[in-house]
């Protein structure tokens, strides 16, 4: 791990994980995020359920649960998974 990612990663730590949760939308909502582009690293490379990724970062469901930065999400992750929220037009029993 580099100078900068070990600060980086210590800064990160320091934050409530609500505040870095707002922090990472608003980061994305604004474009100061990182370029695109694949990750190259090969100590990151993985196999899940026979299938080779490139890394093991995944989106969960609920990170956008707004969808409010989808494109940016989608332009500045170069995620093999990305997890939209879906929108119901009606109240289902168990949601009221």
């Amino acid at each position: 791990m580099t100078l900068l990612e070990r600060i980086g990663l210590g800064l990160l730590h320091q934050f409530d994980p609500e505040r870095a949760h707002h922090l990472a939308i608003m980061a994305l909502r604004t474009g100061l995020t990182p370029a695109p582009g694949p990750v190259t690293s090969s100590r990151l490379a993985c196999t899940l359920a026979g299938m080779s990724l490139p890394n093991p970062v995944g989106l969960a469901a609920g990170f956008d649960k707004n969808a409010v930065a989808v494109a940016a999400l989608s332009r500045a992750l170069p995620l093999w998974l990305h997890s939209l929220p879906s929108v119901a037009l009606c109240l289902f029993p168990c949601n009221v």
